[in-house]
């Protein structure tokens, strides 16, 4: 089977972490299988060092904020070029399409050529678009349509939760051609091997309980309770402390109440590099993931098979398709999104139980291993991939 894959992430080897990581773990396990593929991005976008090229970038993005879906759009023809002579290149068996704002190039192609087409959707871009999208102006309809199209015209679509298939399914797409295939993690990378001692050593951690959280420090990761449970556990405990892994809108937030109140029971590490999140996770003996209430939560977060994988207890809003992945009391622990006080409570049940973290640690990662890895992930997109190859537009 050969594939082209094409990509439109931008700094796919810098900003873009979480779709970064699904596209290159794929990749790898889908050439174990045998699979000719070739991974195209097509938006990459160099990181400028000049300050004044920088500066001269931010003053175009803020006169440019009404054309951004219509550049997106217009983009599309020298996609089409670029796209055409790949195509011609490789003669692939079936296109793979990671699905962007405003993108129609590869299904256009897709369709002229007769060349089968799997749609890669991880999450509603043009609901994204609309209700996110601060820095620029949802033209009525476009990206709905856009979207639309490619739907209809991909024989088959791969969406990462239930959630965002039934988001797709009430706006008429065929259910039949919608196939749900949650994000994963490689056993690994990401398992339960001893706390990296260099790591305790430079922290002053040996005698601690460590809690840990990995992610954007953005609204939708649930920064206020994550707030809220720091200056709880710290006001109570003494032998606790908290590793904070990465960075975002709300810093400041954080760290105004890390210099304020504990600042040396919080260890704010900012950016870390995919590859050295595992050793900074094997000192961690709590993992939280406190997300707020949303209405419409479609992801399929990688830091919860991660965190299961690493063999830790975690502590979860029970929201979306993490209610479904962490059984409470089983392989993890659940909590009603932004309450407080049942978030604390569970958290507490784990710090003074260390029997309680091991047995939810080893149960999480039995779990992860037999349903949610690479592995897993790559071998159902092949069966979708052939069922397309064998059968026409069956999924029509």
């Amino acid at each position: 089977m050969k594939i082209v894959y094409f990509n439109y992430l931008y700094d796919v080897d810098n900003l873009a972490v979480g779709s970064a990581v699904h596209v290159n773990e794929f990749e790898r396990e889908f050439k174990k299988l045998g699979v000719q593929i070739d991974t195209f991005y097509l938006n990459v976008n160099h990181n400028c060092n000049d300050s004044k090229d920088a500066a001269k970038n931010i003053l175009k993005r803020k006169f440019s904020k009404a054309f951004n879906h219509i550049n997106a759009f217009m983009k599309n023809g020298n996609q089409l070029i670029k796209e055409n002579r790949i195509l011609e290149e490789k003669r692939p068996d079936l296109i793979l399409t990671r699905y962007n704002l405003l993108n129609f190039s590869s299904a256009l192609l897709a369709k002229i050529k007769k060349i089968p087409i799997v749609l890669e959707v991880n999450s509603p871009q043009a609901y994204e678009s609309k209700n996110f999208y601060r820095h620029s102006y949802h033209w009525p309809f476009l990206s709905e349509l856009i979207e639309k199209i490619n739907l209809k015209i991909a024989d088959a679509v791969i969406v990462v939760s239930e959630e965002l298939k039934n988001y797709f399914v009430k706006r008429k797409v065929a259910p039949q051609k919608i196939f749900v295939i949650p994000n994963g993690v490689d056993p690994e990378k990401f398992y339960p091997f001893g706390k990296t001692k260099s790591i305790i050593d430079k922290y002053k951690l040996k005698d601690f309980v460590v809690i840990g959280f990995v992610g954007s420090f953005h609204y939708w990761h649930g920064i206020d309770n994550l707030i809220d449970l720091i200056k709880r556990v710290l006001s109570k405990y003494d032998n606790v402390c908290f590793l904070l892994i990465g960075k975002g809108a709300l810093n400041d937030e954080i760290e105004q109440v890390i210099n304020e109140h504990i600042k040396s029971k919080v260890i704010l590490l900012g950016y870390v590099s995919h590859k050295d999140v595992p050793k900074y996770l094997s000192i961690i003996d709590i993992a939280i993931a406190p997300y707020p209430k949303m209405e419409f939560f479609y992801f399929s977060p990688l830091k919860i098979f991660e965190y299961m994988a690493s063999g830790k207890a975690v502590v979860s809003s029970k929201i979306g398709q993490i209610g479904r992945i962490i059984k409470d009391g089983e392989n993890g622990l659940l909590f009603e999104p932004d309450n407080k006080e049942e978030l604390f409570s569970k958290v507490s049940q784990l710090i003074e139980n260390e029997e309680m973290r091991k047995k939810l640690g080893g149960q999480a990662r039995a779990s992860v291993i037999n349903n949610y890895t690479w592995k897993v992930n790559a071998k159902s997109i092949f069966d979708i991939c052939n069922s397309c190859l064998n059968n026409g537009k069956q999924h029509k």
